[in-house]
């Protein structure tokens, strides 16, 4: 048996592409070889609408893996014992994170900087509040968003000078420099980080 771990996207075809984001598919998919294997995983994938991103992992698996009979991951290793192939989807928002760049300062003489704050759509909804509408960031969260960069970028020590850019994004949107900012983000709620331009 192999497990695979696929980095995925909704498809044009999926009819929750303006809903979802990056996701991952798990799959356990029971062939004689890792290439054929592959090739099932992939072609199921498609089959549900999802582009493949990156294949991020592959192992052999057998029962000795998952000890526990009610763990919900043997469910799937003794499902896909019977079937051959089980697929399972694990979702985030298409825009999980609000981005808010700013101009900030700080001290006397004047220091300026750019702040960029990420804040997890997690940390400001209400219990009732859908973090997967397309329309989630509208309105009062993202005041919200701007509120929280304001607090913490005073809290830090800078005071916000003029807002240069707010939206809702996805890790996709953020130049490679600052996702491990933006996942941050996502695991803890909210992140800061002020560039100076000093080294």
């Amino acid at each position: 048996m192999y497990f695979f771990r696929f980095v995925v996207f909704p498809a044009a075809a999926h009819p929750e592409r303006e809903k979802l984001g990056e996701g991952l598919a798990l799959c356990w998919i029971d062939r004689p070889t890792e290439l054929e294997a592959d090739a099932v995983a992939r072609t199921e994938i498609g089959r549900e609408a999802w582009d493949i991103v990156e294949r991020e992992s592959v192992e052999t698996v057998t029962e000795a893996d998952y000890p526990d009979p009610d763990d919900e991951m043997r469910e799937f290793y003794d499902q896909a014992v019977t079937e051959g192939e089980v697929l399972v989807f694990v979702t985030s928002p298409r825009f999980p994170v609000y981005w808010v760049t700013a101009a900030v300062e700080q001290g006397d003489p004047v220091a300026a900087g750019v702040a960029h704050y990420f804040v997890s759509g997690d940390a400001v909804r209400d219990d009732e509040d859908d973090v997967y509408d397309p329309d989630f960031w509208a309105g009062d969260r993202a005041q919200a968003a701007l509120d929280a960069a304001e607090k913490d970028l005073a809290e830090a020590g800078w005071v916000l000078v003029r807002v240069l850019d707010q939206r809702p994004c996805a890790a996709s949107d953020v130049p490679g420099e600052l996702v491990d900012f933006f996942d941050e983000a996502e695991e803890t709620g909210s992140c800061l980080v002020v560039g100076t331009g000093e080294e």
